[in-house]
């Protein structure tokens, strides 16, 4: 019992370390010993995937509808020199509404910018349109990575400001020499009070 709720205390401060670490939070990356790149990040897990849910905030910048979190990390011996690491975009963009989360029935997107310009659209129906992959950035010398991307919101009609609420997007990581990790969910609160953003959480945690 006393190793529940110690395991239960170090997810709580590590969640809440994640979410109070505003102005700078990282996927954390590792490799497992089969060459598969794994999320190292204490994240609840989604009841219909088991997918990492990892949390962010738009509008930490002069964008309101915009953030560079989270970025990526890699401690140096995790790849090898000058890796190239990427991401794969994953499945449609989900929504929280206030009540449920929804998809397909929404004009909001979600962009992610690769380094090398790529220009990645998860929309309500699929990734519809931009590029699937994109270049995350090299190892450097010693295998490590850190690279934070951008990732923005917008209403794909161009009128009006994208909705407030919570917008969740998946993706995966590998390198041109580590295969690709689990796909993990990273949600973006815009505009919730965070206990309602938590609530969003809540809802598809296990």
């Amino acid at each position: 019992m006393i190793k529940n709720i110690l395991g239960g205390a170090l997810l709580s401060a590590a969640l809440l370390s994640q979410s109070a670490n505003a102005e700078h939070f990282d996927v954390d990356l590792g490799v497992k010993p089969s060459g598969q790149v794994e999320v190292l990040n204490l994240a609840p897990l989604d009841k219909d995937t088991g997918w990492k849910i990892l949390e962010a905030e738009f509008g930490e910048g002069e964008n309101p509808y915009a953030t560079d979190d989270p970025g990526f990390l890699a401690e140096d011996g995790t790849f090898n020199d000058f890796e190239p690491i990427w991401y794969n975009a994953v499945g449609q963009l989900h929504y929280f509404n206030g009540l449920e989360w929804v998809t397909g029935s929404f004009t909001e997107e979600v962009l992610l910018y690769g380094l090398r310009g790529e220009e990645t659209i998860f929309g309500s129906e699929n990734v519809f349109s931009g590029d699937t992959y994109g270049l995350i950035d090299r190892a450097d010398r010693e295998g490590g990575v850190h690279t934070h991307l951008e990732f923005e919101v917008d209403n794909f009609f161009g009128t009006g400001a994208p909705r407030d609420g919570a917008y969740m997007i998946a993706i995966r990581v590998y390198g041109d020499d580590h295969t690709a990790s689990e796909p993990f969910y990273i949600a973006f609160n815009l505009g919730l009070d965070e206990e309602d953003f938590e609530a969003a959480i809540d809802l598809r945690a296990e």
